[in-house]
């Protein structure tokens, strides 16, 4: 069932229509403010990890509880799986945020042209952070997998800091999606480029940055057929084409993990 349910709001994260403004990622400063109005709360507010633990943990319990509560009642269950699904993808489509930077592009350029590298990275770093490891981890847990991650980056972006233990966390979190995402381009690009480009990026993954510098290094590679050179719009585009036959090959193999449980 986690399968067709994946597959229905991947297909409508692209195709059917635009959702991207009622996918509230600023719930997290909304919920904050709202504590912070009750007294109590306060002492544990002001430490990093009472933060966390209100913030991070206690809507991530939540999550899970309504996922056990709703077990066998797919009637609820399948709403909720789509529900949750869909907010853990993105923030943004990945195909229109391409597009608006592609048409800045455009108007900072006089011939159109330019080296575009930078849009084709994150390209690279956002199929993975936007579609490929929510979906691994909705495959893996379930809904309370992929909100988990959603939450967790989102609380990344303003409170992590320089904290080594939320740091690790989150580069344990993207361990396996990253390496995955890695074979994916691999598979669907240029295998030898990408396999080298990872084992070059490995040794810098101390953090976050490391992981999104393997995927762009690797990504980049993966389209590669000489040297580097200064890219063009028609590189975004096959950038592009590169992250939907990955996700299309990570589809397929849920599709088959399903079928074998």
């Amino acid at each position: 069932m986690s399968f067709l349910i994946a597959l229905l709001v991947v297909i409508a994260e692209r195709a059917l229509w635009n959702l991207d403004a009622h996918r509230n990622h600023a719930l997290l400063q909304l919920i904050e403010t709202r504590l912070q109005k009750i007294p109590a709360l306060n002492k544990v507010l002001a430490t990093p990890y009472g933060r966390f633990s209100l913030l991070v943990g206690l809507p991530v319990a939540l999550v899970f509880i309504i996922q056990l509560t709703l077990d066998d009642a797919w009637l609820l269950e399948i709403p909720f799986y789509a529900a949750a699904l869909w907010f853990s993808l993105g923030p943004t489509d990945l195909g229109r945020e391409i597009e608006s930077l592609l048409n800045k592009q455009r108007q900072h350029s006089e011939t159109g042209r330019g080296d575009y590298r930078d849009i084709m990275q994150r390209a690279f770093i956002g199929a993975n952070d936007g579609l490929f490891a929510p979906l691994f981890w909705f495959a893996f847990l379930g809904p309370v997998g992929a909100f988990a991650y959603r939450w967790y980056a989102n609380w990344m972006e303003d409170n992590a800091g320089d904290n080594p233990l939320f740091l690790t966390t989150w580069t344990y979190i993207n361990w396996i999606p990253v390496r995955l995402t890695l074979l994916c381009f691999a598979i669907a690009g240029n295998f030898d480029a990408v396999a080298a480009a990872w084992k070059n990026s490995e040794s810098n993954e101390t953090d976050n940055t490391g992981a999104t510098d393997i995927l762009a290094s690797a990504g980049i590679a993966a389209l590669e057929q000489a040297a580097p050179r200064s890219h063009s719009e028609l590189d975004v585009e096959d950038a592009m084409a590169l992250v939907w036959r990955s996700l299309t090959l990570r589809m397929v193999l849920y599709a088959l993990i399903s079928l074998i449980d």
